[in-house]
């Protein structure tokens, strides 16, 4: 049964917010404007946790607080506030508040401290178990292992307010029933956000399609799609749609409306659309068929540029060279050294990911010991390809080869195991 918390925000939208972002952490909330009615609610029902905004019309927060733990002591607290002063967090802690955030709200360390709070209250809760996604330091040592988690975002680190912004964005929305757009700037990395959106929790058994540029005609797209027509639903992936011939722009217009070839299609079908820029400018340039623009819908959303999130690329850089260096078979993984990892966070990348995903495996492949440094980097972007034996280039086919599968199988290990009878 989901922990109950009781909200208290006399500011509608930020009421709301709240509301949004523990429900869709599956916790069961109550949220209340007036401070009567919310003192009222808390005498007659069971809440686990309570969160209140500190300045109100009729009572400050902290007065709140006070009245409801004179009801029950034990219940752990969480102060949302505008402004606040050292002094005043300090004597907010002092009288109980087990949590206090300033707006703007960082929602993955809010989510973070409920799970301690409730966990405190329930030693029977694991640590982060209500948690749509970790918290960067997580992030951290999920890049440095390289685990999986099933809410475990892996484009990004997530240390940055930008990043954090898009994974909740994503995450709030991954369960979205038609149409979701992601504005994606060059060089992203969009195979890995589409495995992100894929490991999320769902509600109903599917498998993702992924479709590439040449996959856009009828009979290849029909070929791609059987294999899911046993799932309930199916997501289809669509290449950069900015990158589509007019004549694929109409087969994907075709498609997502079942029209033609597409008729025999029975099951549920989403779409995850990435776009170069805007689709309001698309139809406006009239560079996109208007079928297709009228079932975008509205849940659009840019893709952080690398330049954004500079508190990202250092681990993302590491987390590179971990996986470049298993490629290519080093017994021990190079570490960047704090210059090199500078540097990198001080680049603009006007390519990102892809950018700094080719220069790390230039790094990787010419380091001679297990140190990268800033000199290595500055020489590997000013170098030609290194070439490498026949070998190496397989077993970086044959491992890329491996994880398609693993993703599509819904990360099923004996079913990957049986499809590529190891």
């Amino acid at each position: 049964m989901p922990k109950s918390i009781l909200i208290l925000d006399d500011d509608e939208t930020f009421n709301t917010l709240l509301t949004d972002i523990f429900a869709h952490a599956d916790y069961s909330v109550t949220s209340i404007k007036d401070p009567e009615l919310a003192i009222e609610s808390f005498k007659n029902h069971h809440y686990d946790l309570v969160v209140t905004d500190q300045k109100m019309p009729k009572i400050l927060g902290i007065d709140f607080i006070k009245q409801i733990k004179n009801i029950r002591p034990e219940i752990p607290c969480i102060m949302v506030s505008g402004y606040l002063d050292p002094e005043s967090i300090r004597q907010l802690v002092k009288e109980g508040v087990g949590g206090v955030f300033l707006k703007p709200l960082n929602v993955f360390s809010l989510l973070d401290k409920t799970a301690e709070l409730l966990k405190s209250l329930h030693p029977e809760i694991k640590k982060g178990r209500t948690l749509p996604l970790p918290t960067a330091e997580n992030h951290k040592e999920r890049h440095s292992t390289d685990t999986l988690h099933p809410c475990s975002f892996k484009a990004f680190p997530c240390n940055s307010p930008k990043t954090n912004e898009f994974a909740y964005w994503l995450y709030t929305h991954h369960n979205f029933k038609t149409s979701l757009v992601l504005i994606a700037p060059p060089g992203t990395h969009l195979k890995e956000i589409s495995f992100d959106l894929n490991r999320f929790p769902k509600n109903v058994n599917e498998n993702f399609v992924f479709l590439n540029k040449e996959d856009i005609e009828p009979n290849a797209i029909l070929k791609a799609i059987k294999p899911a027509e046993h799932q309930d639903r199916i997501t289809i992936v669509t290449p950069m749609v900015t990158d589509l011939s007019p004549e694929q722009l109409r087969v994907l217009e075709d498609l997502v409306s079942k029209k033609n070839k597409f008729e025999e299609i029975k099951k549920p079908m989403r779409f995850l659309f990435f776009f170069s820029k805007s689709p309001d400018r698309l139809i406006e340039e009239n560079k996109i068929p208007e079928g297709l623009y009228l079932f975008l819908g509205t849940l659009e959303f840019t893709v952080p540029k690398l330049s954004e999130c500079p508190e990202d690329v250092p681990i993302l850089a590491q987390h590179l060279v971990t996986q470049e260096a298993k490629i290519l078979g080093r017994r021990e993984i190079p570490k960047l050294n704090t210059a090199a990892l500078t540097h990198l966070a001080q680049q603009s990348w006007p390519n990102n990911f892809e950018e700094l995903k080719a220069l790390i495996e230039k790094a990787v492949k010419r380091a001679t010991n297990n140190q990268i440094t800033e000199e290595d980097l500055k020489k590997a972007s000013e170098s030609t390809p290194v070439v490498l034996d026949l070998k190496t280039l397989l077993k970086a086919d044959r491992d890329d080869y491996m994880q398609a599968v693993y993703v599509l199988t819904g990360y099923d290990i004996e079913t990957t195991k049986a499809l590529l009878r190891i």
